[in-house]
Parts: structure tokens; sequence; C-alpha cells
């Protein structure tokens, strides 16, 4: 039987462990970036992963994308979800600020908003 193959931080994975995976489809295809579960890691150092298995580099290589995993640290997790919430927020307050909806805004909320903005704007 041939022994784990995985190296570095790979080498170290248990199983329920939290990676990062990351998407990176074909063409005009971006990549995406998720937080995932380690769900088996076989003898010879296979990765399962989503229903996905990767190889003991961490890569997977299909047809229409590529996979891989990367670490997961404290610090990187709670950067990568500080990030996901300000591009919620950044999208929500984008759907939301319309320029009919503004345009239908009265004069006292219209001041109330550049107050904000002003203030936004000024402490960056």
């Amino acid at each position: 039987m041939e022994k784990d193959k995985r190296t570095g931080w790979l080498k170290e994975l248990k199983v329920g462990d939290e990676v990062f995976l990351i998407q990176q489809g074909r063409g005009v295809w971006g990549s995406h970036t998720t937080i995932s579960q380690v769900q088996k890691i076989t003898p010879t150092g296979k990765i399962n992963v989503d229903g996905v298995q990767f190889s003991p580099d961490g890569s997977y290589y299909g047809s229409s994308n590529s996979l891989w995993l990367k670490e997961l640290t404290p610090e990187s997790k709670e950067e990568y979800l500080a990030e996901r919430k300000r591009q919620t927020l950044a999208r929500s307050i984008s759907n939301t600020l319309t320029p009919r909806m503004i345009s239908e805004l009265s004069l006292e909320k219209l001041e109330r908003l550049d107050d904000c903005l002003k203030e936004i704007t000024e402490a960056d």
C-alpha cells in the first residue's frame, strides 16, 4: 500500500478541519472562494472536500474548472468573513439606493443621507 503523499500544511489536515476551497473556472468565469470541511483523507493522502477528491497536493483539475485547497487560519477566516460581509453590505446598499429611490426621498431624508455620507467619507 502506498503511503500518505501530502506535504506541508496539507499533511496536518484531519477530517472535520476547515479549508478554503478555491474554484477557478475556464474562460470568462473568475475564481470563487468558499469555506468547506474535510470529509475524508485516504491512506495515500487524497483529500475529499464537498464531494470532490483532491490530489495529495490539494489540487483537482476537471473539464470545466480547476479547484484547489488553501490553508485556513483563524486570521484568514476572519479576514474572509469580514470581506464577504463588506461585499454583501455594499451590494445591498447599491441595490437599495437606486436613482429612482433617491429622487423620491423627501428633503429631510436627503439631508440626513447627505450628512451620513459626509461623515463616512471624512472618516476615511
